[in-house]
């Protein structure tokens, strides 16, 4: 995986992404901060 990382970071709040590439059908999976994980893909 690869660490996905804004060049200049903006106010408020903030996400860092992780991503792979070569999937034929992308997925989001995540957790908001203090909240539960969606459920897998």
């Amino acid at each position: 995986m690869t660490k996905g990382k804004p060049t200049v970071p903006g106010e408020g709040n903030q996400v860092t992404v992780y991503y792979q590439s070569g999937y034929d059908t992308p997925y989001i999976h995540y957790r908001p901060e203090g909240g539960q994980w969606t459920a897998v893909p």
